[in-house]
């Protein structure tokens, strides 16, 4: 009884279940891919196709499920709605870019993907200090 996991609970609020998905699919799928590209290692560009397609389904079904038609909310909540939506477009042009240069690291075009990877974690940053102010469960 000592050792057990502490239970995780979904988030109530409807932005606060979108984030943990949104975390879940950086933590679990696309955590390794990130750090390759951070450190410029060779990735099987079929494996990660495979991945990113899962990953643009389910990112697609977060901003579905937070739109504006789907969930109306106050004003701070809908500012929120918008960094999260805007936080999932980042990831998916990122992702779409690396994919368009076939994980090509000599090109420079991807030069610039470890700033983008390290904006996006940042966002997700500040980001958690908007959903503190809308009292979310979920940070």
């Amino acid at each position: 009884m000592i050792f057990k996991r502490k239970k995780v609970e979904r988030p109530k609020n409807r932005l606060g279940l979108a984030l943990l998905k949104y975390d879940g699919i950086w933590n679990s799928e696309l955590h390794k891919i990130m750090q390759s590209i951070k450190q410029k290692k060779a990735i099987n560009s079929v494996r990660a196709g495979i991945v990113f397609d899962d990953v643009f389904y389910k990112l697609d079904a977060i901003s579905d499920d937070i739109s504006r038609e789907n969930f109306k909310t106050d004003y701070r909540s809908d500012k929120t709605r918008d960094s999260i939506l805007e936080l999932i477009g980042d990831l998916k042009a990122l992702l779409q870019h690396l994919i368009s240069n076939s994980f090509d690291f000599t090109s420079p075009l991807l030069a610039a993907t470890d700033a983008n990877i390290s904006r996006l974690i940042a966002d997700r940053q500040s980001l958690k200090s908007k959903m503190k102010d809308i009292e979310s469960d979920y940070q």
